[in-house]
């Protein structure tokens, strides 16, 4: 089988041919050879309930033969309404939700909402964004700006918008001269004095709990809870 598809984040010269899935069942993929392969990124991440799954795909099948789609524009459906309800219900703070297609999308999406919320309350200065070293936040123009991984995007930087980029506590990597706790208390200084020099910042940008892309950099417990007290002082949206 001739493969017309260009793959993502794929040498294509050195793969003259794929493995062809043909079959999923829980975390195994099957090709069409029938040899398995264990799933272990859950397809990248996009299927953390396993393959074949009969109670979603029975839930699939029941719910196509009766709306496969409706606009939200003007218009909700129950399906909507009912999944909005329960994300806010499990979600400490949530008040409402913006569906998306995917986590790229969901960034950017929140990067407009990040800019609308301040120019709706007359502050139109606040334009600017932050986030840290090595985070990455997806592979469209405005989350490659967001969360710049130099060997991932250095080819794309023309068409990228700045962003200020602070320093990111990772342990197997300290500069000389520095234990990792006083690191960390570095990284977290140079966070408020940016924040605090600067009152055009509409919002901080961060993964939750890790850096994974970036070098699985996992943060020192407690880090994040105090940027997050951070943006709260300094009146900076944060996500």
């Amino acid at each position: 089988m001739g493969s017309f598809v260009w793959h993502p984040y794929t040498q294509m010269k050195d793969w003259p041919k794929f493995d062809v899935i043909s079959k999923g069942k829980g975390m195994w993929l099957y090709d069409i050879h029938g040899n398995a392969m264990m799933d272990g990124v859950a397809s990248m991440w996009c299927n953390v309930w396993g393959h074949s799954n009969k109670e979603l795909t029975d839930s699939m099948i029941k719910q196509t033969r009766k709306l496969q789609h409706s606009s939200l524009f003007n218009l909700t459906n129950n399906r909507a309404e009912e999944l909005a309800e329960k994300l806010v219900k499990l979600a400490p703070g949530m008040h409402r939700v913006f569906y998306s297609d995917d986590g790229s999308t969901a960034m950017e999406i929140s990067a407009k909402m990040a800019l609308q919320y301040w120019h709706n309350i007359g502050e139109k200065k606040k334009t600017k964004f932050v986030s840290l070293e090595n985070g990455y936040h997806g592979d469209t123009a405005g989350t490659m700006s967001l969360g710049y991984v130099p060997s991932f995007f250095s080819k794309f930087k023309p068409m990228l918008f700045p962003v200020l980029r602070m320093p990111s506590p990772n342990g197997y990597r300290l500069p000389k001269g520095y234990s990792f706790d006083e690191y960390q208390e570095f990284c977290l200084d140079k966070i408020e004095q940016t924040l605090a020099k600067n009152d055009n910042i509409a919002a901080f940008v961060m993964e939750s709990g890790a850096q994974i892309a970036g070098g699985v950099v996992i943060y020192p417990k407690g880090f994040q809870k105090k940027i997050g007290k951070m943006c709260k002082k300094y009146n900076v949206y944060s996500y």
